[in-house]
């Protein structure tokens, strides 16, 4: 079977820019926001439902379907990747991380994270620049902080909090699969992006690739709507390599609010944050 490398991770975390510089490895095809982890979920869940009228006993029913899910994917990769390595990004990958290891025992897949603060002053930032919110209807208290109440909201989208689960769960129930995921923080890719990349290539045992950062060429289509107004994909042609030292659209006090709130987040996966 082609090698499938899922491409998963918290959303506004640079996933998309990531996929865009991969797709410069000719060796490689790259499927943005792909169909294939949202299939497979859709089986477990109809499989869940499923099981309490089956006739096969419980083990035959679960070697079967998890047999389907391997087979569907083979025949859905030879399909849709004429190389030898297929890119498949998808939060779906992480939300469902422990079905994803038990169809695949072996497969390894990059985690893209961003520190949560910009994370969420990105999400933050799009609310600013669209007429898809309505304010007057978005406040629950008006005696409440508006602009944490911007913050929590934000923070419990579907979206986010899905990923947020999966990664606290990663930590407290399912560790053993961490050596199986290969934490990528896009504060790296932008500091060192050769050498975040080479990270890649090493963790896949692939044969590194030299990428070119001043001109980043972007996979088109890619449809937003579903995810308005945050879905905003667009990526610029070169790469900055500079972080931004302030949050943008969030005072500093929540940007800390967000730290002790998320504390588990940052001991983990931003520990330098917190010392």
């Amino acid at each position: 079977m082609k090698k499938i490398i899922p491409l998963t991770g918290l959303p506004r975390s640079g996933s998309t820019l990531l996929l865009n510089i991969l797709n410069q490895n000719p060796e490689f095809t790259v499927l943005p926001d792909s169909d294939l982890s949202p299939l497979l979920v859709s089986i477990r869940n109809w499989s869940s439902d499923v099981i309490k009228k089956s006739q096969l006993p419980h083990k035959v029913f679960h070697k079967s379907i998890l047999n389907f899910c391997k087979n569907g994917t083979e025949s859905w990769v030879n399909d849709n990747c004429p190389t030898k390595v297929l890119i498949d990004k998808n939060r779906y990958w992480i939300y469902q991380h422990q079905f994803s290891f038990q169809v695949f025992p072996n497969i390894k897949m990059i985690l893209n994270l961003r520190d949560l603060r910009y994370v969420v002053n990105s999400m933050i930032k799009a609310q600013m620049n669209t007429f898809c919110i309505n304010f007057q209807d978005y406040y629950e208290n008006m005696n409440d902080d508006f602009m944490l109440q911007r913050i929590k909201d934000c923070l419990n989208a579907w979206f986010l909090k899905e990923v947020l689960v999966a990664l606290k769960e990663l930590l407290e129930i399912a560790p053993d699969y961490r050596k199986q995921i290969l934490i990528f923080r896009h504060e790296e890719l932008i500091l060192n992006p050769q050498d975040s990349m080479n990270k890649i290539y090493d963790f896949f045992e692939l044969p590194r690739y030299q990428h070119n950062f001043n001109n980043i060429e972007q996979i088109e289509p890619h449809y937003d709507n579903m995810y308005i107004p945050y879905g905003n994909h667009q990526i610029r042609s070169k790469l900055e390599t500079t972080l931004p030292q302030t949050l943008s659209h969030i005072p500093a006090e929540y940007g800390d609010w967000i730290v002790d709130e998320y504390k588990w987040f940052y001991e983990f996966y931003y520990p330098e944050i917190l010392s």
